[in-house]
């Protein structure tokens, strides 16, 4: 304070500014500044904004040139900084904001845009959907069950009517008799049945004649006869029983037709023929899986 008291306004203020305004570190402020960037989710104008609240305590000699600097270089979308260096040589700021505010508004409108592509795309998919289940409904009506000759179900489903009937043709369980099927034999040009004299002589392999072990083996329904441990998937080509197991598939009254063939069965690494009795075809009904099946069993003698 001067002497005789006397002190101009300005004056007075600006020493108590000094006294209570907290000093800053030029330096560090401008390293701050420097790694300022733009936000996720953050405006080109709402990042000048605290660009320029910083540069307050920077002292910048051009706050416009230190905050277009940095907008070029910390923008988070890398189209809109090669535009802005684009036009960066002559352009001062303003020019460069105007230029990221159009560059925002046409991101959004392409988003919308896309967007309602994306829900277009979504009905078609949908309207798609319907009509192929609509299809597969009508499918499955038109089509007949290959057990009872009916329609709106499958021969796999449980609710059809011929699962557990006998057929009145071939005395077969599981299906009608509107649904038994025969081969029938091609007539020649004479119209005459023509019949082979020779057997049509067939060779199967096999890996395994009796069950050597527990794995692999179920309990079988075969004409209505139970068959326990029964060993499936073994590798070989056909189903095989023995003598024995025939024997006692008989007694107990099984249902099934059987006939003799000249088939010609070979065990794995054999060369000599198994010996064949016959083969028998019979309805076959799984306990565990409830699936049911017409098979053909051959008979081999006993070993």
């Amino acid at each position: 304070m001067p002497e005789d008291g006397v002190t101009q306004f300005k004056d007075c203020v600006a020493t108590l500014d000094n006294y209570f305004t907290p000093k800053f570190n030029v330096p560090f402020e401008r390293h701050v500044f420097r790694q300022m960037h733009q936000l996720e989710g953050e405006t080109i104008d709402q990042s000048v904004c605290r660009l320029r609240q910083k540069c307050i305590s920077c002292e910048f000699s051009n706050d416009d040139e230190a905050m277009r600097d940095q907008i070029i270089e910390k923008c988070s979308d890398p189209k809109l900084r090669r535009k802005l260096l684009e036009k960066a040589t002559n352009a001062t700021l303003n020019m460069l904001l105007e230029t990221a505010r159009v560059h925002e508004a046409v991101n959004v409108q392409m988003k919308s845009m896309g967007s309602q592509d994306q829900v277009n795309k979504l009905t078609m998919n949908h309207r798609q959907e319907k009509g192929k289940e609509r299809k597969d409904r009508k499918f499955k009506k038109e089509r007949k069950c290959y057990r009872c000759d009916g329609k709106g179900h499958l021969g796999k489903d449980r609710n059809c009517p011929a699962l557990g009937k006998k057929c009145n043709k071939c005395g077969l369980l599981g299906h009608f008799s509107a649904c038994y099927k025969t081969k029938t034999e091609k007539k020649p040009a004479n119209g005459a049945n023509q019949i082979s004299k020779e057997p049509v002589k067939e060779e199967y392999y096999t890996f395994a004649l009796h069950d050597s072990d527990s794995s692999g083996v179920v309990d079988l329904c075969v004409g209505g006869v139970q068959l326990k441990d029964v060993l499936i998937d073994s590798g070989a080509t056909c189903n095989i029983v023995d003598r024995g197991t025939w024997e006692s598939l008989k007694q107990e009254g099984v249902k099934c037709q059987s006939s003799r063939c000249d088939k010609k069965l070979f065990v794995y690494g054999q060369t000599k023929p198994t010996e064949v009795v016959g083969t028998f075809k019979s309805e076959v009904y799984c306990n565990e899986s409830g699936e049911r099946c017409v098979g053909e069993f051959t008979v081999v003698e006993s070993h």
